[in-house]
């Protein structure tokens, strides 16, 4: 599929905008969420320090009730989804809930989390479990006594809402810079293109031979170099052929004024151009010889070998049925260009003139000797 360069170029301004709307708006909301998350366990970091002082007691007594008044009192707030304390064997001694059915129960999630926290040295340990900010944080007296786990699931759905808020922004603000892009878009489009267009409109009038169809402009950047070098070029060529257009016409000229005949012959030896002088002697006008065979006007036959040197007298018929005897000489024209079909020039030196002289000189002669003969005679007398 084709495309024009505009629809290019505003496709291509297109892609480029969104491409980095998109970009920056999802490393935007990527920071967020973090930022998010860091915040929810930084806080939930603080408030089980602040809890585990509280259930250093009741844990080393295992005092459920009291534990649970513990679970109580962080359940309260509605960022936390649920508590569960254990003792140093993983073993479940509560939920919170009166029910408390995961009590003297391994809770098989914890399993691996307990095994890590068991050789690490950080307290906590933060992991991801059903849609929840899990913190598990193993618990010890200030004297290092290990006593047990407590285990603290924060829920994301403040942080779910938060990005769901920023994704309808974001999407709104997208659709603000979509219309702004397809502008800038057509903008920038129109600001290559046009340029563009006008070049492509003269090279193409060039190319039809419109030389006088140019376009100039005032920009001075490559486009703005393009349309001026595209004019210079048609005001070039549009000189050249002037000039050569005056020197076919002075060729012309020189050729139709000549004092002796030319005749241009083709290779079928066909006439394709004479000069005055033959319309002269031929007493017929140009049109009425071109297109007519060499045979039409000089009779004798001239074959093509005989083009390259041809150097003898001919008989040349004129338009009344007249005979006028001609000197002719030829020059083959050699050429390796296969669009011209000129063959060979004829030049034809009319001899009535000469030989009218000649005739008077041999007449004179002829009456000299007439009468140095009869002086000759009276004096022998």
């Amino acid at each position: 599929m084709n495309l024009s360069i505009r629809i290019q170029l505003l496709l291509f301004t297109l892609a480029l905008i969104l491409l980095g709307v998109n970009l920056t708006a999802g490393i935007a909301l990527y920071i967020q969420v973090n930022t998010l998350e860091e915040n929810h366990k930084h806080f939930g970091e603080e408030m089980i320090e602040i809890v585990a002082q509280n259930l250093l007691d009741p844990l080393h007594s295992l005092e459920i009730h009291k534990l649970n008044a513990q679970i109580g009192a962080l359940t309260s707030n509605d960022d936390i989804r649920s508590v569960i304390i254990l003792d140093k064997e993983g073993i479940v001694l509560t939920d919170g809930t009166e029910e408390n059915p995961l009590e003297e129960a391994r809770y098989e999630p914890l399993t691996p989390i307990i095994q890590q926290l068991a050789s690490s040295a950080d307290p906590f340990l933060f992991w991801d479990h059903d849609n929840s900010i899990a913190i598990t944080h193993r618990i010890e007296t200030p004297f290092k006594e290990f006593l047990g786990y407590l285990h603290v699931e924060l829920d994301r759905e403040d942080i779910d809402e938060a990005v769901e808020q920023m994704v309808i922004e974001f999407l709104q603000i997208e659709g603000i810079l979509i219309l702004f892009s397809i502008a800038a878009a057509l903008l920038l489009s129109s600001y290559f293109h046009r340029p563009l267009r006008q070049a492509v409109a003269t090279a193409n009038a060039i190319a039809s031979g419109h030389y006088q169809t140019t376009y100039t402009t005032e920009r001075r950047d490559e486009f703005g170099m393009l349309n001026n070098a595209l004019h210079q070029m048609s005001s070039n060529i549009q000189h050249t052929i002037s000039e050569l257009h005056e020197t076919q016409q002075e060729m012309e000229e020189i050729f139709r004024s000549m004092v002796d005949g030319v005749i241009v012959i083709d290779h079928q030896g066909s006439i394709l151009k004479v000069n005055r002088k033959i319309e002269a002697l031929t007493q017929l006008q140009s049109h009425e010889l071109v297109g007519e065979p060499l045979n039409s006007i000089i009779p004798e036959t001239i074959t093509t070998n005989d083009l390259s040197n041809i150097d003898r007298q001919h008989t040349l018929m004129t338009a009344s049925g007249g005979e006028l005897t001609v000197q002719i000489n030829s020059a083959k024209i050699q050429t390796t260009s296969s669009a011209t079909s000129v063959s060979a020039v004829l030049v034809v030196h009319d001899m009535s003139e000469q030989i009218r002289a000649e005739r008077q000189e041999q007449y004179a002669a002829f009456q000299a000797g007439i009468a140095g003969m009869g002086a000759s005679v009276l004096h022998n007398i």
